[in-house]
């Protein structure tokens, strides 16, 4: 078989020389063996999901494929324990149409198993906040201000990498984008204290982000979370 770097670019190739059936080897090969990949996580879970369902539009064999792939991947989160198996389960469903099942699924395990549903809630937290399953989403925020630190670390880290070279296109794209996620992270945050009454908590953080955003000449940011929390 072909090295990993070059199977997705092969299945695009043989998809173009109507080689379906061969392409269909490919993009399922690229998609198991970069499975805890690093370097093709992003990939994996988009462009080869992606491609692979289109392939299914033309070839109902890759769409049969697929579909028995997110069954197989939510068997093997529950069999092997792999957490990372829930997020393959949950990508496929996306790009399937199936945006809501992943959903209902950690909902059984929620009420079954918190342990086991605590494992893979930071995949389907997007999910939960979408929903506004906000009871759910405080039973697994056990330190609201311990979260929000995480988040400003993960911020601070591109922050000071855009302070120290600002200059170039690369950074402020990235600068952007993180701050983008950041809003968006105490945002939710805020969010959950506010609609499970958690009044004193919900201060501190506000607090907290007044101040840490005003020590980084960001005070003008704050405007886009109350926006937010008041629509």
């Amino acid at each position: 078989m072909t090295p990993i770097k070059y199977t997705l670019d092969k299945a695009r190739e043989l998809v173009q020389l109507s080689d379906y059936a061969d392409a269909l080897i490919y993009y399922s090969h690229f998609f198991e063996q970069t499975f805890k990949n690093p370097a093709k996580y992003g990939v994996r879970l988009s462009y080869c999901l992606q491609e692979w369902r289109q392939l299914g539009d033309i070839y109902p064999e890759a769409l049969e494929e697929l579909k028995a792939q997110k069954d197989t991947s939510l068997l093997c989160w529950k069999e092997e324990n792999e957490p990372e198996r829930f997020q393959d389960y949950r990508s496929i469903c996306k790009v399937l149409g199936l945006s809501k099942e992943p959903l209902e699924i950690f909902l059984q395990i929620h009420h079954k198993n918190r342990r086991l549903a605590s494992e893979i809630v930071r995949f389907i937290w997007g999910d939960l906040i979408e929903n506004k399953n906000w009871k759910v989403c405080l039973e697994y925020l056990n330190n609201p201000l311990e979260k929000y630190q995480s988040h400003l670390s993960t911020f601070d880290n591109i922050f000071k990498k855009y302070v120290h070279d600002a200059s170039t296109s690369n950074e402020k794209e990235i600068f952007g984008h993180g701050l983008k996620w950041f809003i968006k992270d105490i945002t939710n945050l805020l969010l959950i204290l506010k609609h499970n009454d958690r009044i004193e908590d919900y201060a501190l953080i506000r607090q907290h982000i007044t101040v840490d955003l005003a020590s980084r000449k960001l005070s003008k940011v704050e405007i886009f979370v109350d926006k937010t929390l008041n629509t």
